[in-house]
Parts: structure tokens; sequence; C-alpha cells
């Protein structure tokens, strides 16, 4: 085979490659954007009461972020209830002396249908926190603005959990611990 066959060959598997990297980004994000089945689950038996609404990742890491950090504001004396996002439903947070919402991070900010679920909600009670977290390997933390301006309250923490930590799991559960 001639050298210019070599190059040409080498030139179209690198495409190749390229666009299934790129289509399978693409899917992750659309597919990790969608509804989830219903999920509602309640933890602890505390006096004080938190609600949790997150997103689940392509991977279990946001499951695990979630489940470390619930386990955390369970040990803090929480009692709490875990939630997937859903389009249709009215949340009445009125009732928390904590609320969270997590989302995985994809192309650089927080997933869509979370911002679209967290807009949804007003009913806060006077004076409780409402925490956003994110998972990303990337160490930038911009993607929490428009998360943030999402919410429809002013008392809001962010942390973000980089997914290569090796101490991720700690630190989710100190999140809620610290709570």
């Amino acid at each position: 085979m001639s050298k210019v066959k070599k190059i040409i060959l080498r030139i179209a598997i690198a495409i190749i490659v390229i666009c299934g990297g790129i289509t399978f980004l693409i899917y992750s994000v659309l597919k990790n954007n969608d509804q989830r089945k219903a999920y509602a689950e309640t933890f602890g038996s505390g006096d004080k009461k938190a609600f949790v609404m997150y997103q689940p990742s392509s991977t279990d890491v946001m499951k695990n972020i979630t489940d470390n950090y619930v386990r955390g504001l369970v040990d803090a004396g929480y009692t709490v209830d875990v939630t997937y996002p859903d389009l249709e439903k009215e949340y009445d947070v009125s009732q928390y002396d904590l609320v969270s919402y997590g989302s995985p991070v994809y192309g650089g900010k927080a997933l869509d249908i979370m911002k679209k679920c967290v807009e949804k909600i007003t009913n806060y009670k006077d004076g409780i926190q409402v925490f956003l977290y994110t998972t990303g390997v990337d160490n930038k933390e911009k993607e929490m603005d428009g998360f943030k301006k999402a919410v429809q309250y002013s008392n809001v923490t962010t942390q973000k959990i980089y997914v290569n930590s090796k101490t991720k799991l700690e630190e989710a559960y100190e999140m809620g611990a610290g709570k």
C-alpha cells in the first residue's frame, strides 16, 4: 500500500473514532437528561427533616455520592426523603429543614431536568438552607451558576464532588454529617 493510501486510511479511521466518541457523548447526555422512573424513599427517623432530589448519572457515581450524603444526614439526626426529579409532580418542600438538589455535570453544566424541576419549587420554609451538589471531572465550578440561578431562594450553598477523588464517598458523607 502506498504512503498516501496509508495516510488517507489513518485519517478516515481517526474521523470515524472521533465521530463515534461525539455520538456516545451526546447519547450519554441525552439519556441522563431523561426523566427516570418514579423513585421516592425515606431514610432515618430524626427530629429534623431533609429533602434530597437528585438525577442519577450514567454510572453509579451520583447514586453512591447521594447514598453517602444521605447516610451522613441520617447520622446527623435527619429524616431524609429522597426522590428523582419529576417534571409532572408538584413538590411541597415547606415542611423541610434542609433541601438538597444533586446533579451530575455533562458538557460543563448541571442537567436541564434538574434545573427545570428546581425552578418550579418556590415554597421554601423561611430560614432553611438549600444545598446544591454536583459531580464531575472538571475542576471548574461555573456549572453551579446556572444550577444556583434555578433555585427560587436566596440561602443557597454549593459543593462539587470530583469523580476522580479517592475520598469522594467520605466527602459526601461529611457533607451530610456536617449539616
